[in-house]
């Protein structure tokens, strides 16, 4: 990781999949601010194809969706590198509280559908590695 990053101290975790199908996991921040992102499942991703992407909003700014490039999981950080900058940079790390867990993993492997990006830090325990099982495809 080089250069600047949004660097998210976690204090608590939320996940929430609302009437509507957006699926989102919300990483809530000790100076009530969060870092939000999810995907929309309700929107038919043939029509547009931008809302294959993450959306990405943090402490109330104007959310985008974005194309992750990477996104790796160490024993508490969370690494995710996109496409272009996001309120001016392209790197976000999320320091987790406890440490990384299979609900998260599966919420980006499966839910944001990144599998393909997924990498894991050498300390990640192999019974946390997902495979990605659900795919836009499908929906």
């Amino acid at each position: 990781m080089e250069g600047e990053f949004h660097n998210i101290i976690v204090k608590r975790v939320v996940y929430d999949k609302d009437i509507n199908g957006v699926y989102s996991i919300i990483f809530a921040t000790d100076e009530d601010g969060y870092f939000l992102i999810q995907r929309d499942s309700f929107i038919d991703l043939k029509e547009d194809p931008m809302y294959k992407k993450p959306y990405i909003e943090m402490n109330e700014q104007n959310g985008h969706y974005y194309d992750v490039l990477k996104v790796l999981f160490s024993q508490r950080t969370i690494y995710i590198l996109i496409e272009r900058c996001f309120l001016n940079k392209n790197q976000i790390l999320i320091n987790m509280h406890e440490d990384v867990n299979a609900k998260i993993i599966d919420f980006f492997v499966n839910h944001l559908f990144l599998g393909s990006v997924v990498e894991y830090a050498d300390e990640v325990d192999a019974n946390l590695h997902i495979e990605q099982t659900i795919f836009p495809e499908q929906f």
